[in-house]
């Protein structure tokens, strides 16, 4: 595995994942705060389902926070590419799409939480977060950003 964390959770099913060589670097990153910036067709959401899935491995039991701008948004790209990586490589879960809250069998628990609704984070002991389109934040959601 790829990662500089060594508890790998014995429940979880053994995937063989292909990254770029930018995208293995911000996964053994042990910077707290991470970007993945670029345009179309760079690998974002190829990324983002397997960082976290990897995460998950590393820290089974936790609760994780998936974001975009919108509750759209969320639906269109995360959602839908989380549980497909899920589905195509066996990895057990169960989704709450009135609440948008996902189950992974002996891995936590996702909560998928737009930008729109920002308090639903409140209470939530997230091992990480991860922000699709966090780039749309501000501007689709009036978050007031100080320029210095």
């Amino acid at each position: 595995m790829l990662t500089r964390e060594a508890k790998i959770s014995p429940s979880a099913p053994q995937i063989r994942i292909n990254l770029l060589p930018y995208q293995k670097r911000l996964l053994i990153s042990g910077k707290p705060y991470l970007a993945l910036i670029g345009g179309t067709g760079t690998g974002k959401t190829y990324f983002l389902p397997r960082w976290l899935y990897i995460k998950m491995c590393n820290f089974p039991g936790e609760e994780w926070i998936v974001s975009a701008p919108t509750r759209e948004m969320l639906k269109r790209n995360p959602i839908k590419y989380i549980r497909k990586f899920f589905d195509e490589n066996g990895i057990k879960y169960e989704f709450n799409k009135a609440d948008l809250v996902m189950e992974v069998h002996g891995l936590g628990t996702i909560y998928f939480i737009s930008a729109e609704t920002p308090d639903r984070m409140q209470g939530i002991h997230a091992k990480g977060i991860v922000g699709d389109e966090a780039g749309l934040f501000d501007r689709l959601c009036g978050i007031q950003q100080s320029r210095g």
